[in-house]
């Protein structure tokens, strides 16, 4: 899918470099690109348009018209917005925006225009059928004009339908609904008994435990709480009474919120709920009953949830800030000023919230993001340690604000963040939680590291193993990960590291040990790009190869010599001719240009991104094919011919499917040739 956001400058709906220089000629791909819903037309829509004030309410953000005010190279704007209209320079050419967008679209590979532009909120089981009748970004006579302006061919369309229809019939749509097995997945499928306790199994282990800490007066943290003892729980917060699923969830008959898991966990408790008037949105004071207040002073258990949900992030409307939403950091300062300090804080949020005023308030503090339908269920069973939580995050939990670079900085390195970096692999501050970082009711030791190899080649296979054993007292299981710390390299802003395995231990009993591999292919895990020489690399010299608990706590480190480099053999070869309908009698040849890509990619890459035939190598480097030995073929030559040097000549009426090959590498792509 390619998205709203602009590339290098290009928006990524008509990015070459993106869509064909690397999606297609350098990976392979040979599927199909939708464009995001509406994205088509951020081509053309300006960055101050109409559609910004829409687009920072979440009940309009699905109207939202922003774009990048783009026009494609040689081409002008003149920044109409919706009635943008695109002039090529030093002619009288002109096209309006909204065919432009198509066309260059088209061209560069996004196959499928999703619309989102006049879509209407609600149902999307309603409302998707008609958003194409109701859309203005995707209507046919843009399209005629684009190929009456001479920007746009039906072998474009032809070309961008072939992958999409192919995948469409291996899929069985086209099939009859007797042999397609699709048409027997219902509602009860979906929620047969064994996909419910799947979706218990994946909650239980998503919950990642961040703290755990000794309350006030306590001999031990206070996670897990003994069932039996809890005879009174107070449950405060608008998020436990609900169930966020988050977008593009369906709509599960059970629903299971924290409350309700908390009430069906302990039948027997008290149980007093209060909302606190709290929700991600309000801007007023959280507000307490007294009988609330009063429950907490005496409860032995006290749990407060909070999170983001649908007001603060959805489709199209991102958080401006990882400030803990709404009203909810005043919140639990409320609940912890009463005094009881037996206060677990169950987060429930899309990425990291700032919890740095609130850490020291709460005893303990569980975290996951939307977590099914069982939420609540998997909540309940990890406080009362019926689950031991054994996730791990998936990203930098950074303390605030502060520790980010501005959104629209796409860089990683430090030098280009003003000293930050980005993500675990560049990140230089102190973080409130790294990169893989998970708590748990018991522990773990790491031994017996070792490495297949001291000395390898990169085109080998590295196998690290170690042992790890459950030294705590109660049952768990954790998440080993393996980290790779380049050596280094004079000139080049390298990774401190980067994760290259990880692997769950089963649920290990207290004392009991398991024997972990992670096998490590070298050339995939360690590859970086030098644009110096335009291709990648793997540095050779000392690596090391890091056990860890997480990004920044490491177990054990072992050096390993990694030697040689990324062979220079042809991985991939594709082939993109400028049309798919030939007649009888006419040529075309294949080792020559697709003028409906000329001009399109950067400059480095002008001479590779807009040729019929293309062969990479696995280091992602380009051949010069201009005296390349090729082989071509045909399987119907009755219908096509191909000679020694790519020119095909139609015969007669019919399909056939043109194959090239290069040192054993093949591409091959159909061909229809029409009546006269």
């Amino acid at each position: 899918m390619s998205s709203y956001n602009a590339i290098n400058g290009v928006p990524a709906v008509a990015n070459n470099l993106t869509l064909n220089v690397l999606l297609r000629r350098t990976f392979g791909f040979t599927g199909y690109v939708t464009s995001d819903c509406g994205a088509v037309g951020t081509t053309y829509r300006r960055p101050d348009g109409a559609g910004v004030a829409l687009g920072n309410d979440p009940a309009t953000a699905a109207l939202a018209t922003s774009g990048h005010d783009w026009a494609p190279p040689g081409w002008s704007t003149n920044h109409g917005d919706q009635t943008a209209l695109w002039s090529k320079n030093g002619t009288l050419t002109s096209v309006s925006g909204r065919a432009g967008g198509e066309a260059w679209s088209l061209r560069t590979g996004t196959g499928l225009n999703c619309v989102g532009f006049n879509g209407q909120v609600g149902h999307p089981a309603f409302w998707d059928p008609l958003r194409p009748v109701f859309s203005d970004e995707n209507r046919l006579q843009y399209i005629q004009l684009a190929i009456t302006a001479g920007i746009l061919s039906e072998g474009v369309i032809d070309r961008e339908l072939l992958p999409e229809f192919t995948l469409r019939m291996r899929t069985g749509e086209f099939d009859p609904r007797s042999n397609q097995p699709y048409t027997r997945i219902n509602k009860r499928v979906i929620q047969s008994p064994a996909h419910q306790k799947l979706t218990q199994t994946v909650a239980d282990e998503t919950l990642t435990l961040l703290q755990n800490n000794r309350p006030r007066g306590a001999r031990k943290p206070l996670l897990p709480v003994r069932a039996a003892k809890v005879k009174n729980v107070v449950v405060v917060g608008d998020q436990a009474n609900k169930v966020f699923l988050g977008d593009y969830s369906g709509d599960p008959d059970e629903q299971v919120s924290l409350l309700e898991g908390i009430k069906r966990a302990l039948p027997r408790a008290q149980v007093t709920y209060d909302s606190g008037n709290s929700s991600t949105t309000s801007t007023q004071p959280p507000s307490l009953r007294p009988d609330t207040q009063a429950a907490i002073r005496k409860a032995d258990l006290v749990v407060v949830m909070v999170g983001t949900d649908a007001g603060v992030n959805t489709e199209g409307y991102d958080r401006k800030t990882l400030a803990l939403p709404g009203n909810y950091q005043r919140l639990i300062k409320q609940v912890a000023g009463i005094g009881n300090p037996r206060i677990v804080l169950v987060d429930q949020s899309a990425g990291p919230v700032d919890l740095t005023a609130v850490r020291r308030d709460v005893a303990s503090i569980l975290f996951s993001a939307a977590n099914g339908e069982r939420q609540g269920r998997a909540a309940a069973d990890a406080i009362l340690g019926k689950v031991n939580p054994s996730g791990h995050l998936s990203f930098t939990w950074y303390s605030g604000d502060g520790q980010l670079p501005p959104k629209s900085d796409y860089n990683l390195t430090p030098s280009r963040t003003a000293g930050l970096g980005r993500t675990y692999m560049y990140f230089t501050r102190k973080p409130t939680y790294p990169f893989g970082y998970g708590e748990s009711y018991t522990s773990f030791r790491y031994s017996r590291a070792r490495v297949s190899r001291r000395r390898i080649p990169a085109t080998k296979t590295l196998r690290v193993s170690f042992r790890v054993t459950n030294t705590g007292h109660r049952a768990g299981a954790t998440v080993a990960q393996l980290y790779a710390a380049s050596p280094r390299v004079h000139g080049v802003e390298l990774a401190r590291q980067r994760l290259v395995g990880f692997k769950r231990t089963k649920v290990l009993k207290p004392g009991r040990s398991q024997e972990i591999t992670i096998a490590v292919a070298l050339i995939p895990a360690l590859r970086v790009w030098k644009a110096q020489l335009g291709r990648e690399v793997v540095y050779p010299g000392t690596w090391r190869f890091r056990i860890a608990r997480s990004s920044r706590r490491i177990a054990s480190s072992l050096p390993v010599r990694i030697t040689g480099s990324i062979p220079r053999t042809i991985n991939t070869v594709s082939l993109a001719p400028p049309q798919l309908t030939l007649k009888p009698g006419q040529e075309l040849n294949l080792r020559g240009r697709n003028q409906w890509l000329d001009g399109l990619a950067p400059t480095q890459y002008q001479s590779k991104g807009d040729t019929i035939i293309t062969a990479v190598r696995r280091d992602d480097s380009f051949v010069d094919l201009t005296n390349a030995p090729l082989g071509f073929s045909t399987d119907r030559p009755s219908v096509l011919r191909v000679d020694r040097n790519g020119v095909t000549t139609a015969v007669a009426p019919g399909v056939a499917t043109v194959t090239v090959k290069i040192d054993g590498v093949t591409a091959s792509t159909p061909f229809v040739v029409t009546g006269a």
